[in-house]
């Protein structure tokens, strides 16, 4: 049984695992680059991007211009609205950092490609009292432990062992 300090400083380093994490409202007008042809279609999104940036900042109201030139189809027809999204992606965080709602970003780089986002509205993480889920943590830091056990007994057998790959490919199945 873990002692219950290092139970409460599980609790508090992870509150995404206790509740509802913060959340942020969003409008985007994105501009998708797939991955595949990320040299060539990354430079015309960027400049599609800069246009719809100073058309923006040229007064047009964000709604029109996310109907209009943003690639995410369903979310064009609501003005970008993207709803509510996990604060703590880090891209997201990175994005919003010290922002308030209302305001836009500039160009921001995101997993799906370039976006211009419009900060609506914001949640407060929902974190449930530690006295509620003390059982939880208590679970998840032993099959933590557990995990980091089971992981050095297998480096300490793979070390006494003469392992041999006998198939290519395997090298990195390794421990």
């Amino acid at each position: 049984m873990p002692p219950d300090d290092e139970v409460q400083k599980f609790y508090h380093a992870h509150p995404e695992h206790f509740g509802i994490p913060a959340m942020a409202r969003i409008s985007h007008i994105q501009f998708i680059v797939p991955a595949n042809v990320k040299e060539e279609a990354g430079p015309k999104a960027l400049a599609r991007a800069e246009i719809a940036l100073r058309r923006l900042k040229a007064g047009e109201p964000f709604d029109k211009l996310a109907a209009e030139l943003s690639d995410n189809e369903n979310t064009r027809a609501q003005g970008g609205d993207a709803g509510f999204l996990d604060r703590g992606a880090p891209w997201l965080h990175k994005a919003l950092d010290g922002m308030k709602v209302g305001e836009y970003t500039g160009i921001v780089e995101s997993p799906a490609g370039y976006e211009i986002l419009l900060f609506t509205d914001a949640r407060e993480a929902l974190v449930r009292p530690f006295d509620e889920v003390r059982d939880e943590a208590v679970f998840r830091l032993r099959a933590a432990a557990q995990e980091q056990a089971r992981q050095a007994y297998i480096k300490k057998l793979a070390a006494k062992s003469k392992i041999v790959m006998e198939m290519e490919g395997l090298e990195s199945a390794r421990p």
